[in-house]
């Protein structure tokens, strides 16, 4: 997806303003594609009837984080997590279950690669020599699939 028309108006005058507005629009898409939420259906016992999201929006990633870290050290035996769906999902210390800690990395990872991918579109951008080269730029390229694996503890 080259710079969508409604982040220009064309002519565009110098590069630094075709740069700008490429940089507007690439942080638009990042908290779009960042807060789309994650799919947590492989980290399941069972495959779910539909699509299980977990909430990777700001307040929820670091919720998620901070309910792993709790109960890793302690300041929680068990507890509830619930999707965007509104069903819970038990969470519990990953020496009882590793879901907590799956679905915990997993969240920071897709957070961490969305940031990464804007970040080296940004670079691509502040790259370009010309005004042609800017728009000519593929702005959906490098999104992280929204799909969870296993990930390591």
């Amino acid at each position: 997806m080259p710079l969508d028309d409604s982040f220009y108006a064309p002519p565009i005058g110098t590069l630094a303003d075709a740069q700008a507005m490429a940089i507007e629009q690439i942080n638009a898409i990042l908290e779009r594609v960042r807060d789309l939420g994650v799919i947590v259906d492989d980290l399941l016992p069972s495959p779910p009837a539909s699509p299980v999201t977990f909430a990777t929006d700001a307040a929820s990633a670091s919720g998620i984080w901070d309910t792993f870290v709790a109960l890793e050290t302690g300041g929680l035996t068990d507890t509830w997590w619930r999707s965007v769906e509104d069903d819970w999902y038990e969470m519990q210390p990953s020496a009882t279950d590793e879901f907590a800690g799956q679905a915990a990395c997993c969240v920071a990872q897709y957070v961490a690669a969305c940031n990464d991918n804007a970040k080296a579109l940004r670079f691509a951008i502040d790259a370009c020599a010309t005004i042609d080269e800017v728009l000519e730029t593929d702005l959906s390229a490098g999104w992280p699939s929204r799909t969870c694996a296993t990930v390591p503890l």
